[in-house]
């Protein structure tokens, strides 16, 4: 959630206002994280100006159950990052998904247990245009979460995917 709260706090005898950046509710076991983003350099240059902002906000998070974090370009500029826009794209309600496309690709995938995409199009289709075909089906798969990937490496055609039904499936019976 962007800007969830305005923190009151105190410095130097003025009441100030502050409103961290995002909010970030996990899925499970994790507390929600209040975040800051800034510039690396700006931490440093101006650190004397934040103490006193970034201390409440630890208090208020606290207060709450939760994690008060400061994210900079380090955190940031991941390959999660690049990766989460990439399989954005592909998540649209514009691109059309064939059906009998996608549960091929889940089929062979459920067949070899955890392959590369270049592999997964090579037994779907020897004809390499019916390859480039099923492509935007493959990562439309990753991107709505049918098919398992390491999203903290650089994708690639050599990243390892796996079925996701075929584990949950292993999980509960």
């Amino acid at each position: 959630m962007e800007q969830p709260v305005t923190i009151s706090y105190v410095d130097q005898g003025k009441t100030r206002r502050y409103t961290p950046d995002f909010l970030a509710r996990y899925v499970a076991g994790k507390p929600p994280q209040l975040i800051e983003v800034k510039y690396a350099a700006d931490l440093v240059a101006k650190q004397e100006e934040f103490v006193a902002r970034f201390q409440a906000a630890r208090q208020y998070a606290q207060a709450q159950g939760w994690e008060f974090s400061i994210w900079t370009e380090a955190e940031i500029k991941t390959p999660y990052l690049k990766n989460a826009k990439f399989l954005l794209r592909f998540r649209s309600s514009t691109l059309v998904v064939r059906s009998e496309y996608r549960q091929l690709l889940l089929e062979v995938l459920a067949q070899l247990g955890r392959a590369t995409p270049a592999e997964v199009l090579l037994v779907a289709f020897e004809n390499p245009e019916r390859q480039a075909e099923l492509l935007p089906v493959l990562w439309h798969l990753v991107s709505t979460h049918q098919l398992g990937c390491n999203l903290l490496e650089p994708l690639t055609m050599s990243s390892p995917l796996w079925s996701l039904h075929n584990q949950s499936l292993s999980r509960h019976g």
